[in-house]
């Protein structure tokens, strides 16, 4: 019976979700908490809605099949089969309209209210080391059993003091990260999943630094190249934003 319930409800999610549940988020994607009886579930889910794509898009995600949602959800799984901490995948919906993708939703269960790394990586202008230490410890895991997260803002890392002493690190929002095989990993596309870092200067550089002695990489030569990318790509994504805010701005 709850199996079927809930069937019901990720059919009618769609209508569903613009008129129940509980917005904690709404930006480009919106995200909302579903608490019993709504998501038949014993605990709260969370779902995130996301954006109507651009035509070109709409075009691509429906021959490719590769979208948003999607990806969210088989990643979630992915990081769960590889013992790392990201909110447990329930449940994608796709809509179509006039045969073409329209949006989709990704169903998880929700997490609790953790602070973000980017919160914490640094305090009062100083960096933390023994935290910046952990995910750096983290990342060479992460990248050891052939996953990229692709989005290294550190808002998309929640963070868990566990009994130990140590951090558990909670990624969320996974739907960039690309899986490619423990053995077929290249050594550019760890460097490259730093470009996105958002943290301090200060932080970057630990991290780097650590992930480097722990992968017993020559830093004198790969730091400076993953500096050259993060400073790249820093000039790219505000060329970018600046691009993007005058182009709406002459539209509107």
């Amino acid at each position: 019976m709850q199996n079927e319930a809930f069937g019901n409800f990720l059919k009618n999610l769609p209508m569903l979700f613009d008129t129940m549940g509980r917005t904690i988020y709404d930006g480009r994607n919106t995200i909302k908490i579903f608490a019993p009886p709504e998501s038949h579930f014993n605990v709260d889910i969370a779902v995130k809605k996301y954006k109507v794509p651009n035509p070109i898009q709409r075009v691509h995600y429906t021959l490719s099949g590769d979208t948003k949602c999607r990806r969210a959800y088989v990643n979630g799984m992915t990081l769960t089969v590889f013992g790392f901490s990201t909110p447990e995948s329930i449940a994608m919906v796709e809509t179509k309209q006039h045969g073409f993708f329209h949006t989709g939703y990704y169903v998880c269960m929700s997490v609790n209210n953790e602070k973000n790394l980017l919160d914490l990586i640094t305090e009062n202008g100083v960096v933390n080391v023994e935290l910046a230490d952990q995910f750096a410890e983290m990342l060479v895991k992460l990248h050891k059993n052939g996953l990229v997260f692709n989005d290294l803002n550190l808002t998309n890392v929640l963070c868990t003091r566990r009994y130990d002493g140590g951090t558990l690190f909670t990624l969320i929002d996974t739907n960039r990260m690309k899986y490619h095989g423990k053995n077929d990993l290249l050594w550019k596309k760890c460097i490259n999943d730093f470009k996105s870092f958002s943290g301090s200067f200060d932080a970057y550089n630990h991290v780097v630094n650590k992930y480097c002695e722990l992968r017993n990489i020559n830093k004198n030569t790969e730091i400076d190249k993953m500096m050259a990318i993060k400073a790249l790509y820093s000039i790219h994504y505000r060329r970018k934003k600046r691009f993007l805010h005058g182009l709406k701005n002459l539209i509107t």
